[in-house]
């Protein structure tokens, strides 16, 4: 098979670049080099599971917590009214999605499928690593669970 780039991810002994902002058995959430955005992260599987439909029982509970966990930290420390998420099946076999801050827009202002448009072709205008990488531990450090 192929080069798989999450099982890469998930099977390093070192984290990402930016830290795992979200680590579970089943789960890993990070910045995303490709990205570059800030306040936008990519949550996949540990293991291959094409689409939703790929998921197990348990795959499937724990998305849901995780979503709701990322969602509420990532409103909360963007100050933004909601998130966007974005999942495809398409070139790597997990299971995997985007969430992201979505921007506080006025009337006739872009958001939504404009926005993400611009992420995919990666705009310049909204990259920055190092602000990316330092509000993925930003939200790391609110996920973590009290000692």
């Amino acid at each position: 098979m192929d080069e798989c780039h999450f099982c890469e991810s998930v099977g390093r002994s070192d984290p990402p670049e930016g830290g795992w902002v979200y680590s579970t058995d089943r789960f890993r959430a990070y910045a995303l080099p490709a990205v570059s955005v800030p306040g936008w992260v990519v949550l996949h599987t540990t293991r291959h599971a094409v689409g939703l439909a790929g998921l197990d029982e348990e795959e499937s509970r724990e998305l849901g917590i995780g979503i709701q966990h990322l969602s509420r930290a990532m409103t909360h420390l963007c100050d933004t009214p909601k998130i966007y998420m974005f999942a495809m099946a398409d070139r790597v076999p997990h299971f995997h999605m985007m969430l992201g801050a979505a921007p506080r827009t006025s009337p006739g202002e872009e958001g939504g499928a404009a926005l993400l448009t611009r992420i995919l072709m990666k705009d310049p205008t909204l990259r920055d690593r190092e602000k990316s990488l330092m509000v993925a531990q930003q939200l790391r450090d609110l996920l973590k669970p009290p000692m």
